[in-house]
């Protein structure tokens, strides 16, 4: 008995690209994940590959030696692909750039919320939900949902920017458990060093050391003609 096992000798790639030429979406849709479970395993591999450097550099030259480290991939890798990104106007990747230059030079702030503390350099709230996950939301498929889109990247960890770093280039970042993300109707902080500032639309203005935001929802009446 001759049995073909066609799938042992294939990638998901080539049934993947198979299925698309002969109109079989359902499997092609199944392909996307099978190509994403086939290469996960070397990005978890590359990932613990980063972590094992910054231990042994961290023995070696100590935590002044990670943060050095950690400069000279930025400033060699990251920095030219996301300025090239930036001025061909791509605005996810832009928006990416934005978020390398804020982990580098801003001071994180200590935050407190739903009782829980942590450190933070990059936190978004917006009005309803917004499109892509991650930290460069770009548009919104509708504004009447009643929730707020509450982003939050932590940086109080050890390693936490070149973990960052690490699964941005993975394309992780949002499965990274430094990365927070809520749709909630209200939110509230308090700031634990003191007053910091808000930026509304990109413009720092209010200093507070407490924040509550909430959704009125419904609370604007619309009149449009009827088609």
């Amino acid at each position: 008995m001759t049995t073909s096992r066609s799938d042992w000798v294939t990638t998901a790639r080539e049934r993947t690209v198979a299925a698309i030429r002969e109109g079989r979406i359902e499997d092609a849709l199944a392909g996307v994940d099978a190509i994403w479970a086939e290469g996960r395993p070397i990005h978890d591999f590359y990932g613990d590959m980063c972590a094992t450097f910054c231990d042994f550099i961290a023995q070696e030259l100590g935590e002044d030696g990670v943060e050095r480290a950690w400069r000279y991939l930025g400033e060699k890798l990251w920095k030219p692909v996301f300025a090239e990104a930036s001025k061909a106007g791509g605005e996810a990747l832009a928006g990416l750039y934005a978020m390398f230059h804020t982990l580098r030079r801003d001071e994180p702030v200590r935050i407190s919320y739903d009782n829980k503390t942590l450190q933070t350099s990059l936190f978004f709230l917006g009005n309803s939900t917004y499109l892509p996950s991650g930290f460069a939301p770009s548009r919104r498929t509708r504004m009447d949902d009643g929730l707020m889109d509450v982003r939050i990247l932590e940086t109080g960890r050890k390693f936490s920017r070149l973990r960052i770093v690490s699964s941005l280039a993975l394309g992780r970042l949002t499965r990274s458990p430094l990365y927070h993300e809520m749709r909630v109707p209200e939110f509230a902080f308090t700031a634990v060093d003191g007053c910091t500032e808000l930026a509304h639309d990109g413009e720092i203005g209010t200093e507070c050391d407490e924040a509550r935001f909430r959704v009125n929802y419904r609370a604007l009446p619309v009149f449009r003609p009827l088609p």
